[in-house]
C-alpha cells in the first residue's frame, strides 16, 4: 500500500495506468486502500478535538498554539484537496476509459455529486443532531 500511495502522490499519470490494467476484487480494494486510508481522518479529528482544542457550551477552549496548529491543519486539507481533485481529473480516463474529450465532463459531474450528496447528508445528519440535542 506505501508503494502505491507513493505513487499516487508523486507519479500520478503513471500510477492511474498501472491501477487501470490491475483486475483487483473491490473488497481487497476496500480491504487494502480503503479502510486503512479511512482512519486518516479519525486519528486527525480524535487529535484536533480531543488534544488541540474543543467548544464547551459555546465557549471556545484554545491557545495560540492551538491556532497556529489549525491554521497549518487547514492548509494541508486544503492542499490536500486541491491535489486530490487533480488526482480525480487525471484518474478519469484510464480507471473509466472515457475519451480524453470526455474528462471534463465526467469530472465536473463528479464534483456536483458530491457537493449534492455532502449537502444532503450535512441536512439529514444535522436535522438529526438538533432534534436529539434539543429535544
Amino acid at each position: 500500500m506505501i508503494t502505491r500511495v507513493k505513487g499516487i502522490i508523486t507519479d500520478p499519470k503513471r500510477e492511474w495506468a498501472v491501477i487501470a490494467g490491475e483486475h483487483t476484487p473491490h473488497a481487497k480494494v476496500f480491504m487494502g486502500y480503503v479502510l486503512p486510508l479511512s482512519l486518516i481522518p479519525a486519528i486527525a479529528a480524535f487529535i484536533g478535538y480531543g488534544l488541540i482544542g474543543f467548544s464547551v457550551l459555546g465557549v471556545q477552549i484554545h491557545s495560540i498554539s492551538w491556532g497556529i496548529r489549525y491554521a497549518i491543519f487547514q492548509w494541508v486539507v486544503t492542499v490536500g484537496g486541491i491535489y486530490g481533485l487533480y488526482l480525480l481529473y487525471i484518474g478519469i480516463q484510464p480507471m473509466m476509459r472515457a475519451p480524453s474529450e470526455k474528462n471534463t465532463n465526467y469530472f465536473i459531474v463528479s464534483l456536483i455529486v458530491t457537493i449534492v450528496v455532502s449537502l444532503v447528508f450535512s441536512a439529514v445528519f444535522t436535522a438529526i443532531l438538533i432534534r436529539s440535542y434539543f429535544f
